[in-house]
């Protein structure tokens, strides 16, 4: 079936009629006076009173205010059922003492007036403590993030930030890391199952756990999504935080903690494909006063594939212990266990005259799994010093052991011969243990009569990996139709390969108010870096130093300034560093890849803060990345064809983004973005002038996720619907595959038989379009995405 948005050719032209009709129905919304719905669906467990407010005035889009000692001490109960927002408000507060006003998009909070009081009213207000959390707010928008080590609006990053919450994570059916990527913001996912390549402006995504940088190495090790209550996408280069790194940018995941109220979710699914999963995920007070919290969560997933021979069986079983040292001080303590049983598969080779091998259930590979099990410890703390500053630290083990079989063809398949050709199979072992540490200090200061903010800190990284692979060559094989090697598969290589590799720094930023709507951020880190490695024999071989790099110094700087209170404009400059293992022909490393990132954008927000919109513009430029050296007399011996490298390669990437995100009208939830990227080599000795990162890189994305929850009122109350728009331009590789522009939709069925139970249907490739995941050359990496499929879950909340 032909594409829906995209036929022979994309244009930003294209991109932007779907914008206008993405905004057609917004607009009635967006002329709304502004209050907030009159009646509100609640599903809300008894809680602190302190966090029934905050969720509340989430779910009902009020700004809170109240002093949050108010409400120390006290009990709310549980709330359930569409209500009106002045009885659902009163249930809460009822036997409190304490009243509350809703005027002008904002609920405050204050102790109730009494017959006795002869004085007029006095009243104090604060500012509820921002929370970044997701987890029961009921919405697409999240208030904040802490992938810069702070608690922060997005408002106050001047780079673009998308995050997907926990409730969008639920109504779109997304299960996995790479599910949730491929719904976000200018984010592109492809190759292996398990492992993806995430994709922001032409580059791969850096990571880290809960604010704590993680090498590139383990960045899939945690797949499954019931870990986490949120993921957060920085865009744009990230060495403050990242030190060495990509200038797409960083991913955080953040774990789930454990909540001071009891709780207990479950959700079983069964799909397409022999897809079973289920999950359980407990939380609550673990003694009399709550001062010690603790969490499990426990899920496994068994899939066969939409190819031939391939299946995943995954289990992941996390659990956390939160405790309150004092009022001012907790320590976390969590553990995380995964263990994975996958048949690999690296792609489809194509045929010999080029053409794509034409059934998507064709597969190439061993039929014995791999097998993965993962270990890590996480120990983490935070002190609040009570005049606004606080401290944090994280220590962090992870171990991995792997050991799995895969296998390629050396050429494009012959149909003449039968299809036989020539096989690499290979048995491949890997041990890797990574630590990580990271410490930090911020808080307020007084300068020249205003309020300014400092953070302070430093981390650490460290990754030992060993590696031992052994591949044997097989001169004529049935790829397609034969994948028990049996006999054939070989054992363990007789060389083990070490590398270690170990990054340090200390990082600042400072974020200075230079009048009342506009701040100055600046900001800055020292990145020590140590590559090495060694090859592990009968007799280990000394270390080899590949790369070393001594306090290098990134910057960063940023202009914020609040236009009006819904809008803000920002602009900002960002170093890029990234060390190099190439070497030239005098043997020795490569310059580090270095250059700099400007942006700049409007974030603002509508209908009392419940709708926001990001417009993003950026320009990268990268040089001294390794190309090939023109000069003849280069001769480097260790190459395959005596050619050398120079650090002489210079790319650029431009363009713009825009996003949607939020409640436009009561029960109508949305997700929206439009991303385009011009890539290209600035500077080549072959490819100057050419697409950079064509094969991962389209010029046109559009995505779109709308989701409807119909009013108690209605005919169709309890029931709840979605519908989903994945859209993208042609990718290639010069001399391999080619993928046209295509577009994926999908769609949801949801419906709530109770409070606690509710079930859901999620459908995604509904016109069945067969396309090109990733893609490759003749030999192997050509997969196709998935065909139509569908996951029914039920789910239950105590």
């Amino acid at each position: 079936m032909p594409s829906l948005l995209f036929r022979a050719r994309h244009t930003p032209l294209a991109h932007a009629a779907l914008l206008l009709v993405l905004a057609l129905p917004l607009q009635g919304a967006l002329a709304q006076t502004g209050a907030p719905a009159q009646t509100q669906r609640f599903d809300m467990a008894a809680q602190p009173l302190a966090a029934a407010l905050d969720q509340f005035a989430r779910q009902a889009g009020l700004q809170l205010v109240f002093a949050p000692e108010l409400a120390a001490g006290r009990q709310a109960p549980a709330l359930h059922g569409q209500l009106p927002l002045r009885e659902a408000l009163d249930s809460l507060l009822k036997n409190s003492g304490l009243h509350g006003r809703m005027q002008d998009g904002t609920l405050t909070v204050e102790t109730a007036p009494t017959r006795e009081s002869t004085l007029a009213e006095v009243r104090v207000t604060a500012s509820a403590e921002r929370s970044a959390i997701t987890e029961g707010s009921g919405s697409y928008k999240a208030d904040a993030v802490t992938i810069g080590k702070t608690t922060q609006s997005l408002k106050e990053i001047p780079q673009s930030v998308s995050v997907l919450t926990q409730t969008q994570m639920q109504d779109q059916g997304v299960t996995t890391v790479a599910q949730a990527m491929a719904t976000m913001a200018g984010v592109r996912t492809d190759s292996y199952e398990g492992q993806e390549r995430l994709t922001v402006r032409g580059y791969s995504l850096g990571a880290q756990f809960d604010g704590v940088p993680q090498m590139s190495s383990l960045l899939y090790l945690h797949n499954d999504l019931a870990l986490y209550d949120r993921v957060e996408v920085l865009r744009g280069p990230s060495g403050m935080l990242q030190g060495s790194g990509s200038p797409a940018g960083s991913v955080n995941y953040v774990r789930k903690r454990p909540k001071d109220v009891a709780g207990i979710n479950v959700a079983l699914g069964a799909g397409s494909w022999n897809h079973y999963r289920a999950e359980v995920d407990a939380t609550g007070p673990l003694n009399e006063d709550g001062s010690l919290r603790g969490r499990l969560v426990v899920a496994q997933r068994d899939q066969d594939s939409f190819y031939d021979v391939g299946h995943v069986k995954n289990t992941v079983a996390y659990g956390m212990l939160e405790y309150d040292l004092t009022p001012q001080t907790k320590l976390g303590l969590a553990l995380t266990h995964l263990d994975v049983e996958r048949v690999n598969f690296f792609g489809l080779p194509t045929m010999v005259d080029g053409s794509l091998i034409p059934s998507r259930k064709a597969f190439v590979g061993a039929s014995d799994p791999a097998k993965q099990k993962v270990n890590e410890v996480v120990l983490d703390g935070s002190h609040q010093f009570g005049n606004g500053w606080t401290a944090k630290g994280t220590l962090t083990r992870k171990s991995l052991a792997y050991t799995g079989y895969g296998a390629y063809s050396w050429s494009g398949i012959d149909p003449s011969n039968g299809g036989l050709v020539g096989v690499s199979l290979g048995r491949i072992q890997t041990d890797d243990v990574w630590t990580g540490i990271d410490a930090s200090i911020s808080g307020p200061f007084e300068l020249l009569g205003r309020t300014h903010n400092l953070t302070l800190g430093y981390n650490r990284v460290s990754d030992d990996y060993k590696g031992n692979s052994n591949y044997v060559s097989i001169a004529q094989w049935d790829v397609l139709n034969q994948h028990d090697f049996g006999a054939l598969l070989p054992g363990r290589g007789a060389t083990t390969n070490n590398d270690d590799i170990v990054e340090s720094g200390f990082y600042g930023v400072g974020r200075f108010k230079l009048a009342d709507p506009l701040t100055l951020v600046l900001g800055g880190r020292w990145t020590n870096y140590q590559s090495r490695s060694r090859s592990i024999a009968a007799s280990t071989s000394d270390w080899s130093e590949n790369s070393r790099v001594r306090y290098e110094f990134t910057p960063y700087g940023g202009l914020v300034w609040n236009l009006t209170p819904a809008v803000t404009w920002y602009a900002s400059y960002v170093d890029i560093f990234a060390p190099q293992t190439d070497k030239n022909y005098e043997g020795k490393l490569l310059d580090p890849r270095v250059g700099w990132q400007i942006e700049t954008g409007i974030k603002s927000s509508f209908l009392d803060d419940r709708l926001s919109l990001s417009l993003a513009a950026f320009r990268i430029r990268e040089k001294n990345r390794s190309m090939t050296d023109p000069d003849p007399t280069h001769i480097c011996a260790d190459a395959w064809d005596g050619s050398c490298t120079m650090a002489a390669g210079l790319v650029q990437t431009q363009g713009w983004e825009a996003e949607v995100v939020g409640r436009p009208a009561a029960g109508w939830d949305i997700s929206a973005s439009y991303t385009y990227v011009d890539a290209k080599y600035l500077r080549d000795s072959t490819k100057a002038g050419s697409r950079f990162a064509p094969d991962v890189t389209p010029r046109h994305m559009f995505k779109l996720w709308s989701h409807h929850r119909f009013s108690d009122q209605s005919a169709l109350a309890g029931w709840d619907a979605g519908f989903g728009l994945q859209s993208q331009s042609d990718l290639y590789i010069d001399n391999g595959s080619h993928q046209p522009g295509y577009t994926t939709l999908s769609a949801s069925l949801g419906y709530r038989i109770n409070p606690h139970w509710s079930t859901q249907l999620v459908i995604n490739n509904l016109t069945d379009r067969t396309y090109l995941q990733s893609l490759g050359g003749r030999t192997f990496h050509n997969m196709y995405g998935a065909p139509r499929n569908a996951m029914l879950t039920l789910r239950g909340a105590f």
